[in-house]
């Protein structure tokens, strides 16, 4: 289910120091709320309540990028508005 794929995916760029992305993720400080890291399901039950959680083209998006994943907070969107919501890329020197 793409649900449930979404959902361990958050929960794993959050959580798991070896995750390649981890650092963009669990090493800035966001979090998935607790209820949700111990039972995915209740993730996805939560996931189903959002408008267009039935979009295969729309993507999971934080709606503070600096916000965890967390309920309202969340929601599907394009990848287009996903891509504008991320924080300011830095730029090395």
């Amino acid at each position: 289910c793409k649900l449930r794929n979404t959902a361990q995916q958050a929960v794993y760029r959050c959580t798991n120091l070896s995750h390649v992305r981890y650092k963009d993720w669990g090493g800035r400080g966001i979090t998935v709320h607790p209820p949700w890291v111990s039972d995915i399901t209740l993730f996805v039950e939560y996931l189903l309540t959002l408008p267009n959680h039935d979009n295969l083209g729309l993507w999971l998006d934080r709606i503070n990028n600096d916000g965890n994943y967390e309920p309202g907070n969340l929601r599907f969107v394009t990848p287009t508005v996903s891509a504008n919501n991320r924080r300011p890329v830095e730029v090395l020197r």
